[in-house]
């Protein structure tokens, strides 16, 4: 029995209600922290130059906050003697921030067979979680909201789109594939050795803001066999004479007749990736391409580097791209990606599922609440990471130039960058909630 009526309505409503998500209204500290840290390593480097994290630690004590940002500023001022140390001050817009201190080890390439190297400290200053839900910066409240969002999403439900496509979405950078028709493609034509035009797909991609053939990056990295492999596509052949097999479609240019692509018809004919293979295969082969450079890695570095400076003949530009490209699959963008570990591994992997699983992701329903996530430390998170993977890129081209200087710019931010920038930021509002006690 029911000591009265609300006790029977709250056993009624516990049984047959349906119960909020609790995760919507959960927030913390430690969340904010730990997408922080991972978004952070994200950002190490270890090719032509090193960004290695050494350790993280966290101050959560006030005081001990205060001396270390007071200690902090009275060194970037010691140059400066007409400016005041703010943190001599009490701030009377103050923000209830937490410390996130980041030890990197930085070095820069040899130059006269000296090494460059130092250690760098960062400090970021944090948002703390008050009243259960704000944040408290520069004296205002603000309430972050979740986004929903999700790795994956086409363009299917556009009217005016001209392509198919299908985006992913890192938190660095949207990487997005196109699949285009070989018969209307208005660069080349596929034309077999018997007179006959060839027909099928290719998968473009425009990461960097620049088109290529999306296994262009796979066959710089791994070469033509170690691609092959990757795909499962070992039929494929390239020769130097036309094997005159009716099994088989051989495909060779005027520009250069000395090389052959052949490969199985039923194969080619049903395999939407093995025709972009054979399609970008033909792509980059020019008048100048030696029959034995195609099975070596470095002519499609070259090759990958010219799409991106067409002047550039040697590997060294392709190597800094793929740099690039493994760096933008980012530690948070791979936890969160729904895909067995070994096809995530790298993005290399995510590529050739994308690939592989084209037309699915095409079909996908882009408004079905079933395959997306919240977000919200994540964001908070992204917003430093985007400015320090910019400074990255920033400084990527520069080669054997680069100074610690140059690193050290990229990577170095002041402490409270974080909390201005989420000032900005549309997703957090500021709580603007007025009274009359405000005029004490």
């Amino acid at each position: 029995m029911y000591k009265n009526q609300r006790e029977f309505i709250r056993d009624f409503n516990d049984k047959h209600r349906e119960k909020f998500n609790p995760e919507l209204f959960e927030r913390s500290d430690d969340q904010i922290i730990d997408e922080l840290k991972q978004i952070i390593l994200s950002c190490q480097r270890n090719r032509v130059f090193t960004i290695r994290v050494e350790k993280f630690t966290l101050v959560k004590d006030y005081a001990e906050i205060r001396k270390i940002l007071r200690e902090y500023e009275a060194k970037r001022l010691k140059n400066k003697p007409n400016e005041i140390n703010r943190y001599d001050y009490i701030m009377l817009k103050d923000s209830d921030v937490q410390l996130l201190i980041v030890d990197y080890y930085i070095e820069a390439p040899m130059k006269d067979d000296k090494k460059y190297a130092k250690n760098l400290r960062v400090l970021i200053e944090v948002p703390c979680i008050v009243d259960k839900y704000y944040y408290r910066l520069f004296g205002n409240l603000y309430s972050p909201t979740f986004q929903i969002i999700e790795s994956t999403y086409n363009n299917s439900a556009a009217s005016n789109s001209k392509s198919s496509m299908v985006t992913l979405k890192t938190m660095f950078m949207a990487s997005r594939f196109y699949r285009f028709n070989i018969e209307t493609s208005k660069e080349m034509k596929l034309r077999s050795t018997e007179g006959e035009y060839m027909t099928g797909v290719y998968y473009q991609s425009s990461i960097f803001n620049k088109m290529i053939p999306a296994i262009q990056y796979l066959l710089a990295r791994f070469g033509l066999y170690g691609t092959m492999e990757m795909l499962k596509t070992p039929y494929l052949r390239i020769l130097k004479e036309d094997p005159l097999d009716p099994e088989s479609y051989t495909i060779t240019r005027s520009i250069n007749p000395n090389i052959y692509i052949s490969v199985p018809k039923y194969i080619y004919d049903n395999d939407p990736v093995m025709q972009s293979l054979v399609y970008t295969i033909f792509h980059c082969v020019d008048k100048d391409t030696k029959y034995e450079d195609l099975f070596t890695r470095e002519y499609w570095l070259i090759e990958l580097g010219r799409a991106f400076s067409p002047t550039n003949k040697t590997t060294e530009k392709g190597l800094t791209v793929l740099e690039s490209l493994e760096n933008i699959f980012d530690k948070p963008s791979k936890n969160h990606l729904h895909l067995p570990e070994e096809d995530k591994s790298d993005i290399y992997k995510v590529i050739v599922w994308v690939l592989r699983e084209y037309q699915a992701l095409r079909v996908k329903d882009n408004l079905d609440i079933s395959m997306k996530r919240i977000r919200g430390a994540e964001y908070i998170a992204a917003l430093y990471g985007t400015k320090v993977y910019e400074g990255l890129i920033r400084i990527s081209d520069k080669g054997n130039k680069l100074t610690l200087v140059d690193i050290e710019k990229a990577i170095n931010t002041y402490p409270d960058f974080l909390i201005k920038k989420i000032t900005t930021v549309p997703l957090i509002n500021y709580r603007n909630s007025v009274n009359d006690l405000d005029s004490i």
